[in-house]
C-alpha cells in the first residue's frame, strides 16, 4: 500500500471511531496538547472535550500552561487495552508515540533540563591571539566559531571569562577582541540525553520528519549544499541544534518546534557561506533586477549605472562584491575535483594523539561535522556521540580511539580526509 493510500485508510478508521476514542486516540501519542489543539486534532467539539478531561484526571498530566498528556505506562496501557501495535499510525498527519528507550520525549527533555551558561562572543585578529584566548579560558569556557568571523566562548560565567581575558592579554590585545557579553543562554548538551533514544531520534527526525518540513526550502538549501550528503550532514546538525536549545518547560512537543526552527534556520546559509554583505548584495541585486523587468525593461544587460543607482550604493562598493559574487558563481559551478596523488597521499593524526589534542576551533567544527556524516553512514550513533559530547567539552580524551567502533574510525577518518 502506497503512503496516500495509507494516508486516506488512516483517516477514514479514525472518523468511524467515536468522540471518546479519538479523544483518547490523540492524547496517547505522549505529546503536550492544550484543549483547543486537542480537540481540533480529534475533530470534536470542546465542550465534550473538556467533560472527559474532567471525568479522567487521573490519568493526565498537567502542566502549568493549561496543557495534557499521559506518561508511557498510560500510553501501553491504552494500547493493549485497545489491542493496538503501538508502533502503528492511528490519527490523521501524527506519528505514532515515540518511546524510544522505554520512554516518552517529553521524559528524556524533562530529565536533562537545559542548563544556565553564559558567552561572551569576541574577534582576533590573528592565530595566535585565538590561541592564546583558547588556552586561558582552558576548562572555564568552550570556544566555537560564530557568525561575522567572530567565536564564541561559553561557559558559566560571561563576566568571569571577561576578566580571565582582561588578566591574561595585554590591555591593547584585550580591547582589539571587542567583546560582546551574554549574560545568560540556556541549552543542554547531547550527553544529558540517554543514548539509546538519541539514536532513534536522530534517525527519525533527520531522515523522516525534518525532510518533509523543509521541502519548501530544499531549492534555497541545495544552491549552498549541492550534495544530498552534505544536506543530510546539515539536517543532522540541526536536529541536534534543536535538542540543545529545546524549551523543556514550554508544553509543546519537540517535533513543533523543530519544526517551527527548520522553517528559518535554512535561510541563514546565505549568511554562513557567504557573510552577511555578500549575502545581502545577492538579495538585493536579484530583487532591483526584477523590479527592473517588471517596469518593462527587455534588454539582457541592466547596465552597472542603473544598478548601483537603484540598489543605492557606491560604484566602487558595487564592483567589489559583483566580484566577489561572480567569484562565488564561478566556485560553486565548478566540476567537483578529486584528489589522487599515490606519491604523496593525505596523511593525518585521528583523535587521542598528541597533534591532535592541540586542534583548534576551526578544526573543532570539522570534525564535529565529520562525526555526524560517519554517524549517519555507518549507524554508529554512540561512537559520534562520543567524540561530539568530548569536542562539546574541549576535553578529548587521548585514549577515545578506543571508544570508538572499527566501523566508525572507518568512515570518520575518511570525512576527515585522513589516511587510517
Amino acid at each position: 500500500m502506497d503512503k496516500l493510500e495509507q494516508r486516506k485508510r488512516i483517516r477514514k478508521q479514525f472518523n468511524a471511531q467515536d468522540d471518546i476514542w479519538k479523544i483518547e486516540a490523540v492524547i496517547h501519542d505522549g505529546n503536550w496538547y492544550d484543549p483547543e489543539k486537542w480537540a481540533k486534532v480529534a475533530k470534536v467539539d470542546k465542550k465534550t472535550l473538556l467533560a472527559w478531561i474532567e471525568d479522567n484526571k487521573d490519568i493526565l498530566i498537567e502542566s502549568g500552561l493549561g496543557s495534557y498528556r499521559v506518561g508511557y505506562d498510560e500510553i501501553i496501557r491504552w494500547y493493549e487495552q485497545e489491542g493496538i501495535d503501538v508502533e502503528e499510525s492511528i490519527v490523521p498527519s501524527n506519528f505514532p508515540p515515540k518511546l524510544w528507550g522505554g520512554t516518552t520525549e517529553t521524559d528524556v527533555f524533562f530529565n536533562a533540563p537545559r542548563r544556565r551558561v553564559g558567552t561572551i562572543s569576541f574577534k582576533v585578529d590573528n592565530n595566535e591571539i585565538l590561541d592564546r584566548c583558547v588556552e586561558i579560558l582552558k576548562g572555564v569556557g568552550k570556544v566555537m566559531p560564530d557568525e561575522g568571523g567572530r567565536y564564541r566562548a561559553y561557559g558559566l560565567s560571561a563576566i568571569h571569562m571577561k576578566n580571565l581575558l582582561s588578566k591574561g592579554l595585554t590591555e591593547s590585545e584585550f580591547e582589539s577582541l571587542d567583546i560582546k557579553t551574554r549574560a545568560i543562554l540556556l541549552q543542554r548538551e547531547l550527553v544529558d540525553l540517554p543514548p539509546e533514544w538519541l539514536s532513534e531520534a536522530i534517525t527519525f527526525y533527520a531522515n523522516t520528519f525534518a525532510p518533509s518540513i523543509l521541502k519548501s526550502a530544499m531549492s534555497t538549501i541545495s544552491i549552498y549544499l549541492p550534495n544530498k550528503e552534505d544536506i543530510h550532514s546539515q539536517i543532522v546538525v540541526w536536529v541536534i541544534t534543536a535538542m540543545k536549545k529545546f524549551d523543556e518547560n514550554a508544553s509543546v512537543p519537540f517535533s513543533g518546534y523543530l519544526s517551527s526552527v527548520l522553517r528559518h534556520w535554512p535561510y541563514d546559509l546565505p549568511n554562513e557561506f557567504l557573510g552577511k554583505d555578500l549575502a545581502k548584495f545577492q538579495r538585493e541585486r536579484k530583487k532591483v533586477i526584477e523590479l527592473i523587468k517588471e517596469e518593462g525593461y527587455k534588454g539582457d544587460n541592466i547596465s552597472i549605472e542603473t544598478l548601483v543607482e537603484k540598489m543605492d550604493i557606491s560604484k566602487d562598493e558595487y564592483i567589489e562584491l559583483n566580484s566577489e559574487h561572480e567569484n562565488w558563481l564561478a566556485e560553486k559551478n565548478a566540476t567537483t575535483l578529486t584528489w589522487e596523488d599515490s606519491a604523496n597521499e593525505k596523511k593525518g593524526e585521528l583523535l587521542g594523539s598528541e597533534a591532535a589534542v592541540k586542534v583548534d576551533v576551526e578544526k573543532m567544527a570539522t570534525i564535529s561535522l565529520a562525526a555526524v556524516r560517519a554517524g549517519i553512514e555507518t549507524k554508529d550513533w554512540d561512537s559520534m556521540i562520543t567524540v561530539i559530547s568530548q569536542i562539546d567539552k574541549s576535553d578529548i580524551d587521548k585514549d577515545i580511539n578506543e571508544k570508538l567502533s572499527s566501523e566508525f574510525l572507518v568512515s570518520f577518518a575518511k570525512n576527515l580526509g585522513l589516511k587510517y
